[in-house]
This record gives structure tokens, C-alpha cells and sequence, in this order.
């Protein structure tokens, strides 16, 4: 059980807020969620279950402006320009080597 709630439950005990049986139903609550928890994080490593949030992927460093733009930045632009640099890319790919060093030189 959460050690904060532990000791609310002490001290509410003592305070005779609460009976001894209210707190073990409390105790036992929070047993019950942590059992819980842990079984579906077992579940979900079996299954190979992978939950992904945004919060998480900023913190991780894998979600950034690179991947959400800003919000002076045109969205359809940029995916345009990306489009246009993938056609180039594949355009150039297609070229002698001695075509291309021509137009990269240009």
C-alpha cells in the first residue's frame, strides 16, 4: 500500500476518525489495485503490448516539434515539400552518376 495512505490510515486510527476495520478495507482497497496493476503490466509484457502517450514520447525525446511542426508552420506546406524532396530523391536516384554530380553542381 502506498505509504502516505498507510499512514493517513494510522493517524485516523489514532485520531479515532476511522474505526481499525475502515482502514483495513482502505489497506485492502489499495492491495487490490496494486495486485491489479501488476497483473495487467504482466499482460501486457506477455502479449507484447506496448501503450504509447504523448506525454511519454516528449519525455523519451521520440515526439518532438520535428514530428508535431509548430504553430507558425503551415502543416500541408511542409508535408508538400517533404512530398516534392521524396520525388526529387527518387528522380535523382534514377540518373547516371555523372548526371546527377551535373545538377547537384547547378
Amino acid at each position: 500500500m502506498i505509504v502516505v495512505y498507510e499512514n493517513a490510515c494510522k493517524q485516523a486510527v489514532e485520531n479515532e476518525e476511522i474505526t481499525k476495520e475502515q482502514a483495513a478495507k482502505v489497506r485492502n482497497y489499495y492491495k487490490g489495485q496494486q495486485k491489479s496493476r501488476k497483473k495487467k503490466e504482466k499482460t501486457k509484457e506477455k502479449h507484447n503490448i506496448i501503450i504509447n502517450s504523448l506525454e511519454k514520447m516528449i519525455e523519451d525525446g521520440k515526439f518532438g516539434d520535428e514530428t508535431l511542426g509548430s504553430l507558425v508552420e503551415n502543416t500541408e506546406d511542409r508535408a508538400m515539400k517533404n512530398m516534392d524532396m521524396e520525388h526529387l530523391q527518387e528522380c535523382l536516384g534514377r540518373l547516371s552518376e555523372s548526371d546527377r554530380r551535373i545538377i547537384e553542381t547547378i
